[in-house]
């Protein structure tokens, strides 16, 4: 059996550094290295007399980043901040990284990494949302790859809000047993002060109708005819953004064309279509006539398959003669009709 015998590490025994049951060498730095090329030599031999000697070179560095950053003073608000910076060090970059937060209610850091192009300069933006009021504070942090680090004193940046929040996507309005629910997208602004809601017949007469502070929804108690809706954010600089706008209508019923029967008919069956922009599970339809001696309303029947409906007709046995059929269609708060000859 093969026996170890002494560590030698530049001549000097560090057998105590060594473990033989896993073949590793762990050595200590007694006292700072200087920067630059450094070579260890290491001279393992068994009691056989077999004797290897391996050299290392490693590079020693504590010198950080360069980071070259001209700062702008004033930025336009709502607006994505662009952020550049140019790097440099003796050894690789692993990562440069850009800390910033709203100047408001003490906000923790977010934190994104900067990507480099092929000019050299590393860029990264700070997304509208955050560009308010209340100004923004930013670092930059770039790290080698021997973990060194450099870090930008903090920055402040003034901002001239002057663009109130902006609104996206569209209004939801759900009619519920006795009220009809109105909601939107919540603005991605961290000054958002609150909504204004307007009423209106029409897109060019619209009026204040309430504030639902920052609210994303409201109810609306009743209506009575087709209404128009808009909706606009404002911040707390009292800055009104964009206003999105939509229609509260009865439903439609797709137009059924006049239909004859003959005398000797038992029934007749026709199918519809009622669409209708509000969502809801308290839609009705109804179907009478004009002509009671003929088509008795109580035996006008309907069934319902999704949005496609089917009437059934019966006219009263041994009758002729004409009749107007109507069909109604609407929920609690608006009704939409149409109407076909029966011949």
């Amino acid at each position: 059996m093969k026996k170890i015998f002494p560590v030698l590490l530049h001549s000097n025994n560090y057998t105590e550094y060594f473990n033989p049951s896993t073949g590793l060498l762990t050595y200590p730095v007694q006292d700072a290295l200087a920067n630059g090329v450094h070579m260890i030599t290491i001279t393992a031999g068994d009691t056989a007399g077999n004797v290897q000697v391996m050299a290392y070179t490693f590079t020693v560095s504590d010198h950080p980043p360069s980071i070259e950053h001209s700062p702008l003073t004033t930025i336009v608000s709502e607006e994505p901040f662009n952020i550049t910076a140019i790097v440099s060090d003796d050894d690789s970059i692993a990562g440069v990284f850009l800390y910033y937060r709203p100047k408001m209610n003490e906000m923790e850091y977010l934190v994104k990494k900067m990507s480099i192009n092929s000019s050299g300069i590393y860029s990264t933006s700070i997304p509208g949302m955050y560009c308010t009021s209340s100004g923004i504070r930013y670092y930059i942090k770039a790290i080698d790859d021997k973990a060194n680090e450099s870090i930008t004193n903090s920055i402040d940046i003034s901002i001239e809000d002057n663009t109130g929040p902006k609104l996206s996507g569209d209004i939801s309005v759900t009619a519920t047993s006795d009220k009809l629910l109105i909601q939107w997208d919540k603005v991605q602004d961290m000054d958002l002060s609150g909504y204004h809601i307007y009423l209106g017949p029409d897109m060019n007469h619209l009026e204040f109708y309430k504030d639902t502070a920052t609210a994303n929804s409201f109810y609306l108690e009743s209506i009575d005819s087709e209404t128009y809706i808009g909706i606009s954010a404002y911040d707390k600089s009292d800055n009104i953004g964009n206003q999105i706008v939509d229609r509260i209508k009865a439903p439609d019923i797709l137009s059924i064309p006049d239909q004859t029967m003959k005398e000797t008919s038992v029934n007749h069956s026709i199918s519809f279509t009622v669409t209708s922009d509000l969502i809801t599970e308290h839609l009705t339809v109804s179907a009478w006539s004009s002509n009671l001696p003929l088509v008795v309303s109580e035996d006008l029947m309907i069934t319902q398959t999704g949005s496609s409906y089917e009437l059934m007709l019966m006219p009263v046995h041994d009758t002729c003669g004409s009749s107007i059929i109507t069909v109604s269609a609407g929920n609690k708060f608006l009704t939409s009709t149409t109407a076909f000859d029966l011949i």
